[in-house]
């Protein structure tokens, strides 16, 4: 498994249009939404196992010190495969920056999950900050250094 920075719009879509992603990083106003234009501030880094694009990671620096990531990983990346993807990705965030943090909506236990068991502790809330299925959730916002 390795790491790669893709910038291939049509690659970037595809994953975060994939049905298996979508739901987890959608909110009700985001489904189905793909990029016309990579962002300057933000890096993807695409996840490749045997070669073939699996997922990625999308990078946006919020200081010189701190950086948000948000994860898109396809079922091919699930349990143990993505325990070692997320090791990556945060080796790799930790050679530019000193603190990794993301929000979670409370609904997404996965996620969650997921953030626990590669070392991200629970730094608060944002009550009341995300929309899903007509719903206002609150978001945990996640962080690790």
């Amino acid at each position: 498994m390795e790491l790669r920075e893709i910038s291939d719009l049509i690659a970037i879509n595809k994953i975060i249009l994939n049905p298996f992603v979508q739901d987890d990083i959608c909110d009700d106003f985001s489904a189905g939404v793909s990029l016309s234009e990579i962002p300057r501030h933000v890096q993807f880094m695409g996840v490749y196992d045997d070669n073939m694009l699996c997922g990625l990671y999308m990078l946006v620096p919020q200081n010189c010190a701190t950086v948000e990531v948000h994860t898109c990983l396809l079922p091919l990346l699930r349990g143990v495969k993505a325990i070692q993807a997320g090791q990556l990705i945060i080796q790799y965030m930790f050679e530019q920056y000193k603190k990794i943090i993301s929000w979670i909506p409370v609904d997404n236990k996965k996620a969650e999950l997921y953030s626990r068991l590669l070392g991200f502790k629970i730094e608060g809330i944002s009550r009341e900050s995300y929309l899903k299925n007509g719903k206002l959730q609150d978001m945990k916002l996640v962080g690790i250094t």
